[in-house]
């Protein structure tokens, strides 16, 4: 079965390769002495392809994502953010799984080679791609950029319900487009002292606290954010 599969993927690759060329076959017999090499070299091709999908998803969902912190509002930034990632999971999904089945062994099942694609993004399928992607963006993408996927899966309760404090924030985000983190560190600590359960806030001031080389304010900023985050949680459960 796995022989059959992967010859025909090997043909139908080939005949990409060989488009609009004359395509002279090998008997059946020598075609089938060479198969094992065709595995191999297409199991490897595969896998070489896998990662480089993923470093591709990876580098266009960057920038998808910094292009969204031009967008005005917590909410809407949060939204394109996701759509960014989830704009790459079915073409990782995709060649991810041809991969695995080209590395099946002999021994798999004919069940084994069934190739399902999972579209729903509440499903744990579909999420281990989509987490795959992101944790590889917190990883390697711009640290703005990697802040923005954080916030993007809050609780938006996360944010401020006080109109001054909320003043404050959008104050302070309009001065870290322009890299003037230090302006921006101002009115962050203008929004927490306003909402001091401003989480958001927190981890934005943390951010800024970063760029101004004040790491000891930036860690206490994010233990802060991190503990509101917390009881959040209690309280949703």
């Amino acid at each position: 079965m796995k022989k059959i599969i992967i010859a025909s993927v090997i043909s139908f690759f080939s005949a990409i390769c060989v488009l609009g060329q004359d395509i002279v076959f090998q008997d059946t017999i020598e075609q089938q002495d060479t198969i094992e090499q065709d595995e191999d070299f297409l199991r490897r091709s595969f896998l070489q392809a896998k990662s480089q999908t993923l470093e591709e998803a990876v580098l266009k969902a960057c920038e998808c994502i910094i292009a969204a912190t031009a967008l005005r509002g917590e909410r809407a930034r949060g939204r394109a953010t996701k759509k960014c990632i989830d704009s790459q999971v079915f073409g990782v999904q995709f060649i991810s799984k041809l991969a695995d089945i080209a590395s099946l062994p002999d021994t798999a099942s004919d069940a084994d080679y069934k190739l399902t694609l999972s579209i729903n993004k509440r499903d744990a399928e579909y999420q281990k791609y989509y987490q795959g992607i992101k944790q590889r963006l917190l990883e390697h993408c711009d640290s703005v950029a990697a802040m923005m996927i954080k916030t993007s899966e809050i609780d938006f309760h996360a944010l401020s319900a006080n109109p001054e404090a909320m003043q404050a924030y959008e104050k302070a985000e309009k001065l870290a487009k322009t890299d003037k983190w230090k302006s921006a560190a101002k009115h962050y600590q203008d929004a927490v002292s306003i909402d001091g359960d401003f989480a958001v806030a927190w981890e934005k001031l943390g951010l800024a606290y970063r760029h101004i080389n004040k790491a000891d304010k930036a860690t206490e900023a994010y233990k802060r954010a991190q503990e509101i985050r917390q009881n959040l949680i209690r309280k949703a459960k």
